[in-house]
């Protein structure tokens, strides 16, 4: 049953008590980790977010075709509000942005320079587990996490607004 499934998931929602489970995000940047009054707003806040999101891209792009490159960037931008609001966040869900900038990067080559941000910010989650060495603070890879996704944002929304003025 699909219910047994998802239970798995709901269940574990209620394990962690960190905004952010050493994956640089919001919280971290902010200096914050342990506060579990914030995990029900951080919650709320991202669906609603997300929800504001797609309305913006539904209002912007109902008109129009969206391409294989728009569609590739709604995605990168979607994960990356995902992972800086929501709270709980590990390192290891930082790999679908990886993977998505990396695919991304290959198709176009202005987008390099974010892949291998989104590249160091996960190396800095994971050398600690790897290499046993802390390079820099979580605090500083948090606001190059937060810098990405306003420049994701504000790449998407470029892209909207030329197309708009076509």
């Amino acid at each position: 049953k699909w219910s047994q499934i998802f239970s798995i998931y709901i269940g574990q929602t209620k394990q962690g008590i960190t905004l952010s489970a050493n994956f640089p995000n919001v919280y971290t940047s902010l200096g914050i980790q342990e506060n579990t009054s914030l995990m029900e707003a951080g919650t709320l806040f991202t669906i609603g977010l997300l929800g504001a999101f797609c309305y913006c891209i539904y209002t912007k792009q109902r008109e129009k075709r969206l391409g294989t490159e728009r569609i590739l960037l709604i995605a990168c931008c979607s994960v990356a509000i995902v992972l800086n609001f929501l709270p709980g966040m590990h390192d290891r869900y930082g790999l679908l942005l990886d993977i998505l900038l990396l695919v991304f990067s290959m198709k176009s080559i202005k987008l390099v320079p974010f892949a291998l941000l989104t590249e160091c910010i996960s190396l800095t989650a994971y050398m600690p587990y790897l290499f046993w060495v802390k390079p820099i603070s979580l605090v500083y890879a948090g606001i190059a996490n937060v810098f990405l996704l306003v420049l994701l944002l504000k790449m998407l929304y470029d892209g909207i607004e030329s197309e708009t003025k076509r």
